[in-house]
């Protein structure tokens, strides 16, 4: 063979060597959609390519059906990488596929919400088009490799190459001394297994369920009667109050939150906590406050719906309150709700409004604050109230964001907001069509905004208002390696009230201090602690 026939043969299969080892080897452009090169090695490309020689040694030809077959899976792995490297750069976790599969119609609600057909058809062509545009790429590069291996002088290099790489493979994964395997990109074959086995062990019921150990609520004595109202602010995490993107608009907010609630004669408190959960799956965090004790995965929140365990929503009942969770991010049948064991939840065909919707989330916060006022705070002659309310427009992606209105009033209107600002705050878009951090810090000063409102405007005087985030937003805008920790504010009119949280580390003001005090579970038995009414022996062992 002369050298120009050989170069036409080895230059294509070179490059599609290189094209390959990308797709199946690639990194994450953090914190992006995008992806980069790297000098590692894909373990799978080197099987592939030493399976295709042998089989060509053997006599076996490799038929233009089954390229395509082969390249089908090639690029279900490419596929599979790019999600694996991906999803942590997003969103801080990698991918649950049983679990996070069933939120796919949600996200994809969210990103389609409010757009035109031909938007949306537009996008799934493109779509389409990128899967048929890699499936082209890797299928040229399959013939271009079978071209060469063809031929016997290749094979003996892709087979003795191949040999030696895996060689180097398996005696670094074998030696404490050895580090060779770190030259190879972390494999995606066992990604797809251990996802594959997951799903199949829940489907045919064979999963071992997870044992939910009893909560370790501290039983105290008789409770103070005063109203306590916990409202998690979606994604407020310790970003929002650091990083220099955010911080100075945050902090002089919430320096005008405790400057409006001081001159109410409202104090606060102020702590970081730690939640169990980081970049979403909200419900984690929801959950581990009402059973005291941390709930870090989906399978422990599954078994903590069946469990019949005490909750702090328990706890108040047994002490006379009325428990109400405000749910208006529940647009749709939520049986599991059923198991938190509240009098009443509120899901957005409860709450009623009428006005002009926000994005896939539609309720503003402010609304939903206001419809609790009317619905179960200023009415004559009722029962403490512990009231929890999730937000829903700090939720991912951010947007749009509803106006804050002066007046509460105008609230329970059709129209409520002016026309005008409806549009240009509808024009400043969310995460998916306009700038992630600003979006993000929009939503914050606006939750803010709200809940310095509510204390002022509808708060009852001897309630306790607590006001967290559930989890740090996700690693596009946390940032990399971001701590898990969430801001927590504690206001009260009593002083007293707040002394158990000052003995647990929180500093007097609005704005926290240090490190995490506490994890977040453990805010139940500090509420608890709080209300406990002062007797000759304050704290008692156990009630029956």
């Amino acid at each position: 063979m002369d050298l120009r026939k050989t170069l036409q043969i080895v230059a294509p299969a070179l490059l599609a060597l290189i094209v390959l080892n990308v797709g199946l080897a690639h990194h994450n452009i953090w914190p992006t959609l995008m992806v980069r090169a790297t000098t590692e090695l894909s373990l799978e490309l080197v099987v592939l390519v030493t399976m295709l020689a042998l089989l060509s040694a053997g006599g076996i030809r490799i038929g233009t059906r089954t390229q395509w077959l082969l390249s089908a899976l090639v690029l279900l792995f490419v596929v599979g990488r790019y999600v694996d490297v991906t999803a942590p750069a997003l969103f801080g976790r990698r991918i649950d596929l049983y679990w996070d599969s069933q939120h796919l119609p949600a996200i994809a609600g969210m990103a389609f919400e409010s757009r035109s057909p031909f938007f949306i058809a537009a996008i799934l062509i493109a779509v389409l088009s990128l899967f048929a545009a890699l499936l082209l790429i890797i299928r040229t590069s399959l013939a271009a490799l079978c071209q060469a291996i063809a031929r016997p002088a290749f094979q003996n290099i892709a087979i003795a190459v191949g040999a030696l790489l895996l060689s180097f493979y398996a005696a670094g994964m074998n030696s404490s001394a050895l580090d060779w395997e770190r030259r190879f990109a972390i494999p995606i074959t066992p990604v797809y297994f251990e996802q594959a086995s997951a799903i199949a062990a829940r489907a045919t019921g064979k999963h071992e369920p997870v044992e939910f150990e009893t909560a370790s609520l501290p039983v105290f004595a008789e409770l103070n009667g005063n109203d306590v109202i916990v409202i998690f602010l979606e994604s407020y995490g310790r970003i929002a109050l650091d990083d220099e993107a955010y911080a100075e608009q945050t902090h002089a907010a919430l320096a005008e939150l405790q400057t409006q609630l001081t001159g109410e004669g409202w104090q606060s408190r102020s702590a970081y906590l730690t939640p169990p959960t980081f970049g979403g799956a909200s419900w984690l965090s929801h959950s581990s406050f009402l059973a005291g004790r941390a709930i870090e995965s989906h399978d422990l929140y599954q078994a903590f719906l069946h469990s019949q365990n005490e909750t702090l929503t328990d706890r108040f009942r047994k002490a006379g309150y009325r428990s109400v969770l405000l749910t208006p991010g529940i647009r749709g049948p939520w049986p599991e709700g059923l198991a938190l064991r509240f009098d009443r939840i509120a899901a957005a065909k409860d709450v009623d409004y009428q006005g002009q919707g926000f994005g896939w989330w539609y309720v503003p916060d402010q609304y939903s604050l206001d419809w609790l006022a009317r619905s179960e705070i200023n009415i004559p002659e009722r029962a403490p109230l512990f009231a929890m309310f999730p937000t829903i427009m700090s939720h991912f992606p951010f947007g749009p964001v509803p106006p804050y209105l002066d007046d509460w009033n105008a609230l329970s209107s059709n129209k409520p907001f002016d026309a005008q600002a409806v549009e240009q705050t509808v024009a400043l878009g969310d995460a998916f069509s306009g700038e992630p951090e600003s979006a993000y810090l929009r939503v914050i000063l606006y939750n803010l905004k709200t809940v310095s409102g509510f204390v002022a405007e509808h708060a009852p005087d001897d309630a306790i208002i607590i006001v967290l985030g559930d989890h740090q937003p996700p690693a596009a805008i946390s940032g990399e390696g971001a701590e898990w920790d969430v801001p927590i504010h504690v206001f009260a009119r009593d002083a007293n009230l707040l002394a158990p949280y000052e003995r647990s580390g929180f500093v007097e003001g609005i704005i926290p201090q240090g490190v995490s005090v506490h994890a977040l579970n453990e805010l139940a038995s500090l509420i608890l602690e709080a209300l406990e009414k002062p007797t000759a022996s304050s704290r008692i062992a156990e009630v029956e």
